[in-house]
């Protein structure tokens, strides 16, 4: 009798269980079918890169006035109301902007927001800050920052051309789009938290920063793929920057880096590396001419060279002690000419030179005037 009981029990236990285990188990198939549908891709989209705020001013001196203007070689080619920009000092209230006039900064108010739009239609955008001149050469105009005292820039730089709908991308092929925007902006001191647009366009910053002699601090450069001189002369004669943005482009253009360091007297470290499979056209031309203080020097790892690529590179580099690895199979005309000539201080060069089959002048006064130098390539 006792074991009967016990049997009874022990069957009514287990039918508890089991129903518990079932109810679970639907209640886990209701739950992944009404989680998903016929419709959902399982592959994940693309993460959008965030904008974050407009373009940004924040005195840091407590007072500043800062503005935009149109400088422009044939003036009766551009009219400045063709340029839309709102400004805020809230982010809340927008008001129109007239190019030429002077936005007050104070401890009041310390930053100024702007972007394109009017106070009318804040979806007005800017299709660019150039004017073709008669024969389409585009050198007509340029849209240049002006400070009274020392400021930081920052927030998204394309909210210029495109407002409220700002992306990180340029939308088409936009040449010169800010060609000298902060030319000889000797108050701009800090640009880090400048947001650069990850594509770019022809001469797109071309010296963009060019004469800042207060800049301390470089944007972010996270374009991937380059344009023709989309970099050009960029901080040339930044004379208080001591380190470069990385570059982490891989696909390069002709003249893309060219110069674009030449004169950064103070800095002491370059990019950590360049690491394009190829360095295209004069792509690095001069890219850190005169750069006295520079000890540390990209690491290159182009296996392939193209005419003029690294011409003049680290000329009159003088604090240089150690030359990059040159692991390129594959030279050009010109591509090594000059590359290391007058570095006074170096002492080792490349381990080795791999090509096997050489070019017009690839090596031509490559280490001209190095009086310490100590090792050679073999």
């Amino acid at each position: 009798a006792l074991t009967k009981v016990l049997i009874i029990k022990y069957s009514t236990l287990m039918k508890k269980y089991l129903l518990t285990f079932a109810v679970a188990l639907m209640a886990a198939f209701a739950f992944t079918a009404c989680s998903s549908s016929d419709d959902d891709d399982p592959t994940p989209g693309p993460t959008p890169v965030p904008t974050g705020q407009p373009f940004t001013v924040t005195a840091l001196d407590g007072i500043s006035d800062i503005g935009f203007k149109i400088s422009a070689l044939i003036p009766e080619s551009f009219n400045k109301s063709d340029v839309k920009l709102v400004y805020s000092f809230d982010g809340k209230e927008w008001e129109d902007y007239e190019l030429g006039s002077k936005i007050h900064l104070s401890s009041a108010n310390p930053k100024v927001f702007l972007k394109a739009g009017t106070k009318a239609n804040p979806n007005v955008q800017n299709k660019s800050f150039r004017t073709a001149d008669p024969d389409n050469n585009y050198l007509t105009t340029n849209l240049t920052f002006e400070s009274s005292m020392r400021v930081k820039v920052s927030g998204n730089l394309l909210s210029l051309l495109y407002g409220d709908k700002a992306q990180r991308t340029v939308q088409g092929d936009i040449p010169f789009a800010f060609v000298r925007l902060f030319y000889n902006c000797d108050k701009l001191v800090d640009a880090s938290e400048l947001q650069m647009p990850t594509n770019v366009s022809n001469n797109m910053f071309e010296t963009a920063f060019q004469g800042c002699k207060a800049l301390i601090a470089a944007p972010e450069l996270p374009a991937k793929t380059l344009a023709k001189q989309c970099y050009y002369y960029m901080f040339f004669g930044c004379t208080a920057l001591k380190i470069a943005p990385e570059l982490p482009a891989t696909t390069l253009a002709e003249m893309c880096y060219g110069n674009m360091f030449q004169e950064c007297e103070a800095l002491t470290k370059g990019p950590s590396k360049l690491p394009a499979a190829k360095l295209e056209k004069n792509s690095c031309q001069s890219m850190f001419l005169d750069c006295k203080s520079l000890t540390d020097a990209p690491q290159i790892e182009a296996k392939e060279v193209a005419e003029g690529s690294c011409q003049n590179m680290f000329l009159r580099c003088t604090s240089l002690v150690k030359a990059p690895e040159l692991p390129a199979t594959t030279v050009a005309p010109n591509c090594y000419s000059s590359m290391f000539i007058s570095c006074e201080s170096l002492k080792t060069a490349p381990s080795k030179l791999p090509a096997t089959k050489l070019a017009s002048g690839c090596y031509a006064s490559m280490f001209g005037a190095c009086k310490n130098l100590e090792t050679a390539p073999v």
